[in-house]
């Protein structure tokens, strides 16, 4: 890859995995991001129906290592909710801003739900939608708030809607390990229908722009770190 070696990216997404040294794989993310930044490096992105650029780096044995860079300003509301889970384990560092994961479970319902579940098929940039017929209610369990230089995990199947408080940047670098045939699944509203979302390309320059506004905010003075480390557990069911 121009800019930025396979064998480099490998490293990194062994980094990751293994946990031990967070500050050595945060100081190569930026070096990845420098390489954005300046043009030196640009991989196909794609702009994720979740609202963040998704930024592909590595991919091999089972596993992806992936950017997820979130623009400053108003973000679009997905076509369900941001509710999902994933067949992949996440370990995800954050590497500016503050993450917000809300954790849920999922009980059936019946008729009198307000939501029901869908499957998420893949196929390239395309995913359907597709109803499941199941009616469901979903109660938040816990939020957990993951601050710039901190590592996370996300199990395979545990549903989870994951927030950037405020329209504010943030910077996630992510391994993403396959664990779970597919399909992936979201919530969405009862009166939600099947349908189709395409996730539409992000040109190099937007990307280029987001990681070094990215990049600049990270250098200012008392930047780059969020409330972290904290978790609440709440019983809202909805």
């Amino acid at each position: 890859m121009p800019g930025t070696p396979t064998d480099e990216l490998a490293e990194l997404g062994a980094m990751l995995r293994r946990r031990t040294d967070p500050s050595a794989a945060l100081s190569r993310a930026v070096t990845v991001l420098e390489r954005l930044g300046d043009g030196r490096y640009r991989p196909s992105a794609l702009r994720h129906p979740l609202g963040f650029i998704y930024v592909p780096l590595w991919r091999g044995d089972g596993a992806v290592l992936r950017l997820h860079l979130w623009p400053a300003g108003p973000r679009p509301a997905p076509t369900t909710s941001p509710y999902h889970d994933h067949t992949w384990d996440l370990t995800s560092l954050v590497l500016y801003g503050r993450i917000e994961n809300h954790l849920v479970e999922i009980d059936e319902a019946g008729p009198d739900a307000a939501y029901r579940m869908f499957e998420i098929h893949g196929a390239g940039a395309q995913d359907d939608i597709r109803d499941t017929g199941r009616l469901i209610r979903h109660r938040i369990r816990q939020i957990q708030r993951v601050g710039a230089g901190e590592t996370y995990t996300m199990p395979a199947g545990l549903f989870h809607a994951t927030y950037v408080p405020d329209g504010r940047q943030a910077a996630t670098l992510v391994l993403a390990e396959r664990r779970l045939r597919a399909p992936e699944h979201t919530i969405g509203d009862v009166v939600t229908v099947s349908h189709s979302v395409t996730r539409r390309s992000c040109p190099g320059e937007d990307v280029a722009a987001c990681a070094a506004a990215i990049l600049r905010a990270m250098r200012e003075p008392g930047r780059g770190r969020g409330a972290s480390g904290e978790s609440s557990d709440s019983g809202r069911s909805t």
